[in-house]
């Protein structure tokens, strides 16, 4: 007894592979979710001003150990007149960012390289004519000269305060 392969018989064949216009469509789709998805991903006015105060408190952080490690040439926090950014340097030379450990200069600008994602973060310091606008630390990690340090730090209309306490250098965000 034979058995006819007939046009009811091969109808049933499962099929097992999507043709090009299924894989065409799926992966429109996708983009269209995706494309609704992608500002959500992006950083937040308030999330850049978080990251960028965190980085700032560590690399404050930073450049007090570096003094309290070699007190003969203390190492000090400095920020651009302009607000965009600041640099880690030796009191020796306070203009010339030392270098980090992948050998670039020790540099935050917001808005470019590491710091890309902290676009539009402006940085100040208050009161601190006496160092250049700068935050130094001296060999047992205290603020030099005796004051405490007010850093604001903003992004359109949000603020973040971090503090430098002279008597211990430790810092803090209000």
């Amino acid at each position: 007894m034979e058995r006819s392969v007939g046009p009811a018989h091969s109808a049933m064949r499962v099929r097992r592979a999507f043709t090009l216009l299924e894989l065409l469509i799926t992966i429109a789709a996708m983009l269209i979710i995706l494309l609704a998805v992608m500002p959500s991903l992006g950083m937040g006015m308030r999330t850049r001003l978080v990251a960028a105060t965190m980085n700032l408190v560590s690399d404050l952080e930073y450049a007090r150990s570096l003094s309290i490690g070699e007190p003969d040439d203390p190492t000090m926090v400095r920020f651009a007149p302009d607000g965009s950014g600041y640099w880690v340097a030796r009191a020796s030379a306070p203009e010339e960012p030392i270098a980090r450990h992948d050998g670039g200069a020790y540099s935050v600008t917001f808005g470019e390289g590491d710091a890309y994602l902290m676009s539009g973060v402006v940085v100040a310091l208050s009161g601190a004519p006496e160092n250049g606008g700068s935050v130094m630390f001296d060999a047992f990690g205290r603020r030099v000269p005796g004051a405490d340090a007010t850093i604001t730090l903003g992004v359109g209309e949000d603020v973040m305060i971090v503090r430098v306490r002279a008597s211990t250098g430790d810092v803090w965000i209000d």
